[in-house]
């Protein structure tokens, strides 16, 4: 389920301890890396900057070479997230669900932990347990 049916009032929601309204902006490095590691060629990684890029949105990349594309995948994650948060999250999500599996949702979760975000990916029981969706994190009291 896209992250703003699951929380329609996510932007009235309040910072804290935790980010519940933007990306920490040191989450983007251990992001890219976990992409780097589900990226099986330079034409999945196209395909994933591609992903981004329509969600931006921007012009998809014509490169085709893996350092170029590495570097293309910087920049559409650094775009990305100065955009509305529910277009990060629901890349992710459907990242998750094309690519990653549960390995991947266990690092990401990981990662966003690490860097005091508020949202954790589960497992969707409405999508017959083929997706995820976003569940708050509460900060510990």
């Amino acid at each position: 389920m896209a992250f703003r049916d699951d929380h329609p009032d996510y932007e009235t929601y309040q910072d804290g301890p935790l980010y519940y309204t933007r990306v920490p902006p040191a989450v983007v490095a251990p992001v890219k890396g976990l992409i780097l590691q589900v990226a099986c060629s330079a034409r999945h990684l196209q395909t994933i900057c591609n992903d981004i890029a329509s969600r931006v949105p921007c012009e998809p990349t014509q490169n085709v070479g893996w350092d170029w594309l590495v570097n293309d995948l910087n920049s559409m994650l650094e775009r990305v997230i100065r955009k509305k948060l529910y277009k990060f999250l629901d890349f992710l999500r459907d990242l998750a669900r094309d690519h990653g599996g549960t390995e991947f949702v266990d690092e990401l979760n990981t990662i966003l932990t690490a860097h005091n975000f508020g949202y954790r990916m589960i497992p969707d029981d409405g999508d017959l347990g083929e997706g995820y969706s976003w569940e708050i994190h509460r900060a510990p009291e």
